[in-house]
């Protein structure tokens, strides 16, 4: 019996190590994000961080293979605690699945403090992907070493202790931290509920306390300052349901760790775990499926877009106008781009790119939002048919204009202004003319050179109306959604066009046909034609409870302008003037552009109606 009992603890022990292992090496098997990035764009910064820290959570992913470990049991288990003594002070604390997960209602801060942060994470770009802006390539620094993370606005005299240090704040459900002091964008969290293991640590001169998530993500959170670390330690386990030492008080406990406890669940025999190659979230997408087979984020996400839009009447009236400001762009470049791959004095270029039509330049214009942030447009993208919908329709095509955030707090941020189109014959737009739309590129020529000075404004404008420098008032929805494509980034305000513009049939043909693969010939004179796939949107969304907001220009006074003109020049009104030669010449006003076939009757100028014909204006 003796020796069965010593085998059981060799067991024990065995397991209890590999469990540390997995623990600390394992790396990335869910690619959910946890500790996410929550700057919220365009919303009132007064009330930031609660509204963040109450929205709802992403589902859990859970690791199967570690849950069967933990919940397996053979007909002889024991329940064991032992102390053990280990020479890293580590104290590691275990529990079982904690079911209580309650929604955060406030968010009282009981601690608060500058710390560091570090976790192999941070190398992770699908985790943490890179973002493209006007000023070059954004993304989340670290120092390759010990993956500990730079707080880009340390500087001398702006209070931050040092380069790595970031402001912790400690709730009863969350802990999450900013990267001043006074900061309001939240640039990462955790809930206290998610934690699977806690660990204490003392290494080189600092104590760290080092939370292991569900989805056995990792964080080492640092200090130099043993109180601080060890009041955030016993306050995170006191609060996040996991099995604690009684001692564990932040007045008492000050104490060196030099005879850790380990408090562990029942394990009935050895594992061998055999680790694998993370999973990638989204290789290699597509619109196939109209993106119902996309992962991580694009499934999980509670505020994903596009989403089925209710009627004007029917959506929030809102007065909340952002400032739209877009500049003439020059057929030549003035600088190298390099998200475009084009370089100074090249023309710019409409490019097919991730199965749709794309034209970037670091600077369209820009726009401003209420609350003072600053987004550059640097990205159009061309759907067909259109991903949002107005109360259940579809509409052939929709032209998204994607900005990033520019200004301090709002570099994680984008907005995006949509335009959707619905086929009209005859119907020519201003903008989409001077794309030269019969000449579009597709997935075997995957780029045409542009020949004409764009302007977004001239979105609003017919083809025959005149030219105007500003932006035309319209009316819009906005609601808080996400990119519509991989990583479906949920950090983005949507402002949608709610008058659909009208465009000609040939117009909307090439934009679909240039998503086909050209029907080509073989040496045998046999022409092979392409069953590629047309459409490249993706399925409306759940809205999950979302406001939609609706801002109606006419409502609040923003004037309706009638820019459209007659062939011959002149008045708005659309119709004609024709003469009939008699004894006396009488003019008169022909509605339309038919002639009305009277006898004698031809069609004149509207100089000549106006001046010569004494004709009153409409």
């Amino acid at each position: 019996m003796k020796q069965l009992h010593s085998l059981n603890i060799f067991m024990l022990v065995l397991i209890l190590s590999n469990i540390l292992v997995l623990s600390i090496k394992s790396k990335n098997f869910s690619d959910q994000l946890l500790l996410e990035n929550l700057n919220i764009p365009g919303f009132s910064s007064a009330k930031t961080i609660r509204n963040v820290l109450n929205e709802s959570n992403l589902k859990e992913e859970r690791n199967q293979l570690f849950e069967n470990l933990m919940s397996e049991k053979l007909p002889e288990t024991r329940s064991l605690v032992e102390d053990i003594e280990d020479d890293g002070n580590i104290n590691m604390i275990q529990s079982g699945e904690n079911s209580v997960k309650p929604y955060l209602r406030e968010a009282n801060v009981e601690l608060q403090q500058w710390f560091s942060i570090s976790s192999k994470d941070f190398g992770n770009q699908k985790m943490y992907p890179n973002v493209d802006t006007d000023d070059g390539n954004f993304y989340i620094d670290f120092d390759v070493k010990d993956f500990r993370r730079i707080n880009p606005h340390f500087k001398k005299g702006s209070g931050i202790p040092n380069k790595n240090a970031f402001w912790f704040r400690l709730s009863k459900q969350y802990i999450w931290y900013t990267f001043e002091k006074k900061g309001i964008n939240i640039i990462g969290r955790f809930r206290l509920d998610h934690i699977k293991f806690l660990r204490y640590i003392k290494k080189k001169g600092e104590f760290c306390f080092n939370p292991t998530l569900k989805d056995k993500s990792s964080y080492s959170i640092c200090s130099s300052n043993k109180a601080e670390v060890t009041k955030f330690f016993c306050i995170i386990l006191k609060y996040s349901g996991l099995p604690k030492d009684d001692k564990c008080d932040p007045k008492k406990y000050s104490g060196n760790l030099e005879n850790p406890k380990f408090m562990i669940k029942t394990v009935t025999q050895p594992l061998i775990i055999i680790p694998v190659a993370s999973h990638t979230c989204n290789a290699g997408w597509s619109y196939s499926k109209k993106g119902s087979d996309w992962e991580c984020l694009c499934k999980e996400g509670l505020q994903q877009s596009p989403i089925d839009l209710p009627p004007a009447d029917k959506g929030i009236e809102s007065d909340a106008r952002p400032v739209f400001e877009y500049e003439t762009v020059e057929v030549k470049m003035t600088d190298d781009y390099a998200p475009a791959g084009i370089n100074n004095g090249d023309n710019n270029v409409i490019r097919y790119e991730q199965e749709a039509l794309r034209i970037k330049h670091p600077n369209f214009g820009k726009i401003v939002t209420l609350d003072g942030a600053v987004y550059i447009a640097q990205e159009i993208v061309f759907h067909t048919p259109s991903e949002h919908q107005i109360n259940g329709v579809t509409f052939d095509m929709e032209m998204q204009i994607i900005h990033y955030g520019k200004s301090i707090g709002d570099t994680l941020k984008s907005v995006i202004l949509s335009f959707l189109f619905k086929a009209k014959p005859g119907s020519f737009n201003k903008f989409i003319d001077k794309l030269d739309f019969f000449n579009l590129p597709n997935p075997t020529e995957k780029a045409r050179e542009l020949s004409r000075p764009l302007f977004i404004p001239q979105i609003l404008q017919d083809s025959n109306d005149e030219d105007v420098s500003i932006m035309l008032p319209f009316s819009f929805y906005t609601y808080q959604g996400s990119f519509t494509a991989p990583p479906c980034a949920e950090k983005t305000i949507h402002f949608v066009a709610s008058k659909p513009i009208e465009l000609s049939n040939t117009a909307l043909e090439m934009f679909k046909e240039s998503l086909r693969i050209p029907d080509q010939m073989d040496s045998n004179g046999n022409v092979r034609t392409s069953n590629s796939n047309l459409d490249n949107s993706r399925n409306v969304q759940p809205l999950n409870g979302r406001p939609i907001f609706h801002y109606n220009h006419i409502n609040f006074n923003c004037p309706t302008f009638n820019l459209r003109k007659s062939k011959q020049g002149g008045v708005g009104s659309k119709g004609h003037y024709e003469r009939v030669n008699r004894s006396a010449t009488e003019y008169f006003f022909v509605n339309g552009e038919k002639p009305s076939g009277i006898p004698n009757a031809f069609v004149v100028t509207n100089k000549e109606a106006l001046e010569e014909g004494g004709v009153d204006k409409l």
